[in-house]
């Protein structure tokens, strides 16, 4: 290798080291932690609007109570940055209804579930397990949670397959939830 492309990656690491520092300079972490925005990105909007003075966090705390005194640079670049979360959030909230309207459609169907999709099954299969324990096997009331309870291994006819037991409760002997239920009941 010549001596050019061995530098190459240092010089990279200094000048980005450098940069780095330069903004850290004209915005402290401390600040940046604080108004929740890149040390990188506040640097860059300042050095856009020409400003030349560290920020301080006494600043930046009172234009996020006071949005009519920030400067435009930090406004823009809040509103931006509150603007993407927002949608990030509306993103994930869609991405997590159609993962469970997905589920339930893979639960009727009996498909396979992706991650997500078994992250709702599985929900809905404690929920069912924790009603189970309370009422006994014949306490399942609809055939969704015993679909449900199937999709996970589950069989509500089999005590041992329970993922969930009353206290007391081995799962495998004679002491079945439903009876320890009745005895905790009964002690109350």
């Amino acid at each position: 290798m010549s001596a050019n492309t061995d530098q190459s990656p240092r010089r990279r690491r200094r000048r980005k080291a450098e940069q780095r520092d330069r903004d850290r300079a004209l915005v402290p972490v401390a600040v940046a932690e604080k108004v929740g925005i890149p040390v990188a990105a506040l640097a860059s909007a300042m050095r856009a609007a020409e400003v030349h003075e560290p920020l301080t966090v006494t600043a930046a705390v009172s234009w996020i109570r006071d949005p009519e005194s920030a400067p435009e640079w930090f406004a823009a670049l809040r509103s931006e940055r509150l603007a993407r979360a927002e949608a990030e959030c509306q993103c994930l909230a869609g991405r997590e209804l159609a993962a469970e309207q997905s589920a339930l459609a893979k639960l009727q169907s009996g498909g396979r579930f992706t991650d997500e999709e078994l992250l709702h099954v599985q929900d809905w299969a404690w929920r069912a397990a924790k009603d189970l324990v309370r009422d006994g096997p014949e306490g399942i009331p609809t055939a969704e949670e015993q679909q449900v309870l199937w999709a996970v291994g589950v069989d509500a006819a089999d005590h041992s397959t329970w993922p969930v037991h009353a206290g007391g409760c081995d799962g495998a002997g004679r002491q079945h939830c439903l009876v320890r239920i009745e005895q905790i009941r009964a002690q109350r």
